[in-house]
């Protein structure tokens, strides 16, 4: 990597993350949205929730016990609220279009809007950020006809106080039983060139809460691409068309609190190499996207995980396509033709080996990176359905 290419990396690495889990407001319940007509049947959800700090800390893999992680829910640190609308498979969503009622039906797998995203912090709701995004529901064997998965992508569209001009995304992914029973990891990245949300200060430790417990264990890693394994393949005359690229996987921690008077701090720690990562992208061009926060550029990806113990021998695989990506242009002091973009999408778990065999779940992505030299910083959630706990620390 070049010295220009360092320093290019060095701003896609300036990033502020909040992980949160988010359970319902049992002072302001979520608010069902009836079918026009038909009031015993769902078009959506207005969720209200509380979200508290939560801390994932991956372990370094070992031989025979292969990769677990600490998962700590601590005190609630933002309340939250969000419109979920059921959409046809084909509409494109927008802040300036509400999307046409359909049913919410959970016998299938749908898309979504998360309309009117709406996150809050300090007493006053004094910082805080608007969103908008799109994702799919999926059934979820075993918990019941009525619960499904809910996983979704989001932009950041305007913020005031701590948030404003801030620019990012968000994943969602979790479970929803109607009306009101929710659990959701929201995964929020904000660029943060004037370090303004990032410190290196101590934070104060996590106050343990007494939430359910979850069958669901979070494994939160870090990929960075190394520029000289990527082929990009171009439409003759026009832009790239797919890309491919490895990357290394690390350890990565992140976590974030209220220090008083110095307001909200994120922290970030990026650790050892425990990995490989196998990428492939495809861009779609389509004429109502402009590369923004209201429209963002789709794209879908194969992604496989390769992690190997401290030997250099690999232990484990996971493969996810991802199925929906939300792509949006942003200058942050590289050249406009590099193409630097921040990004956030999801994917489904359809295969894994080693000690990962049989696990299904959820992969998603919150991260920033170059087209043109391929450079990235992302960060990742696998998240696996985990009964026996043997991926889960304690």
């Amino acid at each position: 990597m070049t010295d220009e290419q360092q320093t290019w990396q060095s701003f896609l690495d300036q990033a502020a993350y909040f992980n949160i889990l988010g359970v319902p407001d049992p002072q302001q319940p979520s608010v069902p949205i009836p079918m026009p007509g038909q009031p015993s049947s769902l078009a959506g959800v207005h969720f209200r929730g509380i979200g508290h700090r939560f801390a994932v800390a991956v372990q370094p893999p070992h031989p025979e016990d292969g990769i677990q992680a600490s998962n700590d829910v601590g005190e609630a640190a933002l309340t939250f609220s969000f419109r979920l609308l059921s959409i046809p498979s084909d509409f494109s969503v927008r802040p300036d279009c509400e999307p046409p009622p359909t049913l919410l039906d959970a016998s299938h797998t749908q898309r979504i809007a998360i309309m009117d995203g709406d996150f809050c912090w300090g007493s006053n709701g004094e910082h805080r950020f608007t969103s908008i995004g799109a994702g799919r529901t999926f059934l979820l064997n075993g918990s019941g006809e009525n619960t499904l998965r809910i996983v979704a992508v989001c932009a950041i569209l305007k913020g005031c106080g701590l948030f404003q001009e801030a620019e990012g995304v968000l994943t969602l992914s979790g479970f929803f039983t109607p009306p009101n029973d929710f659990r959701f990891n929201i995964i929020i990245r904000l660029i943060d060139l004037p370090s303004r949300l990032l410190t290196t200060a101590a934070l104060p430790p996590l106050q343990p809460q007494p939430l359910p417990d979850s069958d669901i264990t979070y494994l939160i890693v870090y990929t960075r691409s190394q520029p000289e394994t990527t082929t990009l393949t171009r439409v003759p005359g026009g832009p790239p068309s797919s890309l491919h690229t490895w990357e290394r996987t690390r350890m990565f921690h992140t976590d974030f609190a209220s220090l008083g008077r110095q307001g909200l701090k994120s922290q970030t720690e990026i650790g050892a190499v425990i990995g490989k990562h196998e990428v492939t992208t495809r861009f779609f061009a389509v004429p109502t996207a402009l590369g923004t926060a209201e429209a963002p550029f789709p794209f879908e990806d194969v992604e496989t995980f390769i992690f190997i113990d401290p030997n250099g021998k690999e232990i484990g695989s996971v493969t996810a396509p991802v199925l929906e990506g939300r792509s949006i242009l942003t200058q942050i002091g590289i050249p406009p033709n590099v193409g630097s973009q921040f990004f956030g999408g999801f994917a489904v778990i359809t295969s894994a080996s080693g000690l990962f065999d049989g696990v299904d779940g959820i992969v998603t992505n919150v991260g920033c990176g170059t087209l043109d030299p391929h450079l990235t910083s992302i960060c990742y959630a696998i998240e696996i359905n985990d009964p026996t706990r043997r991926y889960r620390l304690g």
